[in-house]
């Protein structure tokens, strides 16, 4: 069995195990993330970089995709990807009736504090990615912010923020409205890390945050993921 098929394959039993349970609840969406080839290789060297296989004509996943409602992907893929590989994915997707999701920083650093740190982005980086998805005929329906709360108020490491929860939804509110002139009806969302360990207010920061957020954009959180950690409380 070829690397392609061992990764589908897996998939493929994921995707079914997931719909199986999700099948319970009404109004439900599959999101389906494959790890990008980019990252992988990072990763694994020697994985097989596969995942441009899932968009080729009698890719044999076809009853898994056919429950799969948004597939996301993340910053380094969108930058980095070619554009006809870019291309080619998002006319699959879009022929497929599959939505196309971005996971990316939406808080911008700045000269003092946030460079090289998850859940920042260079300023008007998202909408650079958005811009060529665009050019290429795709649409973001979805863009999942990549944990801005924690890591632009509460991560404490090197080069860190620690803005006041109001101020980090100020700055991302700017790239949201940004986003929002390229595509009016991208939902917008984001990823929190929860079971934080030895933090025993971190459940009323997350509810300051989708206030906070609110107020400076005008509309609720459209989603907000779970980044469970596994080893917290």
């Amino acid at each position: 069995m070829t690397g392609f098929r061992r990764s589908l394959a897996a998939a493929t039993s994921l995707l079914v195990c997931v719909l199986a349970y999700a099948a319970e609840a009404a109004g439900s969406q599959i999101w389906f993330t494959p790890i990008d080839p980019f990252n992988l290789h990072d990763r694994d060297p020697s994985a097989a970089p596969d995942l441009m296989d899932l968009f080729r004509p009698g890719a044999p996943w076809a009853n898994a995709a056919a429950h799969v409602q948004v597939i996301k992907t993340g910053t380094r893929f969108l930058a980095t990807a070619p554009d006809p590989i870019l291309s080619e994915a998002l006319q699959w997707l879009q022929a497929h009736h599959i939505e196309f999701a971005l996971e990316t920083g939406l808080v911008p650093w700045s000269a003092t504090c946030g460079r090289g740190i998850e859940g920042f982005n260079a300023p008007a980086g998202a909408v650079g990615l958005a811009k060529k998805v665009q050019r290429l005929g795709g649409t973001v329906s979805d863009l999942a912010m990549d944990e801005p709360l924690f890591f632009a108020h509460r991560y404490g490491g090197p080069n860190s923020c620690r803005d006041p929860i109001e101020e980090v939804a100020q700055h991302v509110a700017a790239e949201a409205a940004a986003l929002k002139k390229i595509f009016p009806a991208m939902r917008i969302g984001d990823i929190e890390p929860v079971a934080m360990p030895a933090s025993q207010d971190w459940v009323e920061d997350i509810m300051r945050w989708v206030v906070a957020y609110r107020a400076a954009t005008g509309e609720p959180l459209a989603f907000l993921h779970a980044d469970v950690n596994w080893h917290g409380p």
